[in-house]
């Protein structure tokens, strides 16, 4: 019997921590998204990435800093979009990273950069203040791509779906919605292997 991938080992933690996220976004939102939606992809640019931790890197935030220091020096380089992990086990995000970047600064675009699975993942995303969500290909099959991309859409969130080979962009690429943005990535979410020429081989290939 084969390992679990890291993918995989990732999405068996978040299964077993629902309830607990559930009651978080519940505590945080009452049930209620209380911030505007801001296009996320209406201008080019950087997307400035939240991220606490990672199973490759480890500590990226040491505890003597805190998500607001990290993100007013983004603001003062100029930044205007923004990417805040909010997986708890692996990369130490939290929900609520993203629910009081939101709060503070309603007028900026955010988008919930996390191992999302369900229609719940979805709504929860809406609630806590994302303005447009990341679907991975390689965790999701095409009916599930395609349901989860729909409702984004019905909640008013756009959508960035990242792909890492030719197979994945070819399925992305054949479902009758389509996201509003690939994201290619140099790493392989089954090994953690990178490859920083995958971007380069691939993006030609997209329309």
């Amino acid at each position: 019997m084969n390992s679990p991938t890291i993918l995989q080992q990732i999405t068996s933690r978040r299964l077993q921590d629902r309830l607990q996220e559930l009651e978080l976004v519940h505590s945080l939102t009452g049930g209620e998204r209380s911030v505007p939606l801001v296009p996320f992809f209406r201008d080019p640019g950087l997307i400035c990435e939240i991220k606490r931790s990672s199973p490759s890197r480890g500590i990226i935030i040491p505890d003597g800093r805190i998500v607001e220091d990290i993100f007013e020096d983004y603001l003062r380089s100029g930044a205007h979009r923004f990417s805040v992990l909010t997986e708890s086990r692996y990369f130490r995000g939290s929900c609520a990273d993203l629910y009081w970047l939101k709060q503070r600064h309603p007028e900026l675009p955010f988008l919930r950069k996390d191992f999302l699975f369900s229609l719940e993942d979805i709504h929860e995303s809406y609630l806590i203040g994302a303005d447009a969500v990341l679907l991975i290909a390689a965790l999701l099959d095409d009916d599930q791509l395609q349901e989860l991309t729909g409702a984004a859409r019905r909640w008013g969130l756009q959508v960035l779906t990242e792909i890492h080979n030719e197979t994945e962009l070819q399925r992305v690429l054949s479902l009758p919605e389509l996201p509003d943005a690939l994201g290619i990535n140099s790493r392989d979410l089954t090994t953690f292997s990178v490859n920083i020429k995958n971007p380069f081989a691939l993006r030609s290939r997209i329309p």
